[in-house]
């Protein structure tokens, strides 16, 4: 996988559906429950990966229904 240089240049002008943002409240939860700020940082990137694997279960089943008319 190619490495990413800029994050910001990644992610600027990215539309992200609304049944797979995050809310501030999601935030506060991870903060609460994490040691430090890595480990939120860790846990926060794991919950946007479980919503970014959402997103794709989501996109196949999209498909399949499509392509079985």
């Amino acid at each position: 996988m190619r490495k990413i240089r800029s994050v910001y240049k990644a992610i600027n002008g990215l539309k992200v559906e609304e049944s797979y943002s995050a809310y501030c409240d999601n935030f506060f939860e991870i903060k609460a429950n994490s040691s430090d700020v890595f480990d939120w940082m860790w846990d926060s990137f794991r919950f946007g990966y479980l919503q970014g694997l959402k997103a794709a279960k989501a996109g196949v089943t999209k498909r399949r229904k499509v392509n079985e008319r």
